[in-house]
Order: structure tokens, then sequence, then C-alpha cells
């Protein structure tokens, strides 16, 4: 019986604490605004270095995609980069398109929590390798 009731206060507390940690993140897709287009530079390797804006009170823990995209619509290669933006100021992340063959890509960029939650639009420029 006791053993019932430390597991049912353990759920409990699990459900409750997982709850408030979800409600306690601030995201939505105007938490960071792109200041610019991403634009295409080489540092050691070609990429796209983008740079965010961070419009919260506090300051924002991201992971930033860059995806790209053929002539058809098809993926054919996606990056990350992660960027720590202080409150009210602006991070740059750099996601890195090494071994692509010779053409343009539509490349399709935006950010999120490490936990998933959106925090910027995406944005699309053209890519060329």
């Amino acid at each position: 019986m006791r053993g019932v009731g430390w597991a049912a206060l353990a759920l409990l507390l699990v459900a409750c604490c997982s709850q408030a940690a979800q409600a306690s993140v601030v995201a939505g897709t105007g938490a960071l605004t792109f200041t610019a287009p991403p634009k295409e530079v080489t540092i050691g390797e070609p990429g796209l270095l983008t740079t965010l804006h961070d419009n919260l009170g506090t300051s924002v823990f991201a992971i930033v995609i860059m995806v790209l995209r053929d002539n058809s619509g098809q993926m054919v290669y996606y990056s990350t980069a992660t960027v720590n933006v202080t409150r009210g100021l602006y991070g740059d992340a750099f996601t890195v398109a090494v071994g692509l063959p010779v053409g343009a890509y539509n490349a399709t960029v935006f950010a999120i929590t490490p936990g998933g939650l959106p925090l910027s639009n995406s944005t699309t420029v053209l890519y060329s390798a």
C-alpha cells in the first residue's frame, strides 16, 4: 500500500512539473526575427549566415535550421546551428552547406527551441552551390 502511494505521488509530481516547465517556455514565431535575408558566406566552409533579433525580455537559445530543396522541391540537404541571443540584441547563426552538386537551391531557414517549438517565421532565399 505504501509503495502505491509513493508511486502515485511521484507520477503526480512528474506530470505537474512537466506541465509547469512547458508553460514556462516562451516561444512563438515572433520571438526571434530575421534582421535581413540570410546571406551566402564562406567561414571555412560555404553556408548561410543568418542574423536574428531577440524580441523577448529574456535571452533565447535557439536551433537554426536550413533546409535546401532542388528545383523539383525535393529536400536534398539540411544543416543546423545553435545561437544564444541576449535579450533585445542580435545573434548570428552559420549553417554549413558542403558536398552539394553545383546548382541553385531554395534555402528555407527558421529557428526553434531545443524542444521543437517555433521561435521565428521561416524565410526562403536562393542558395548557389
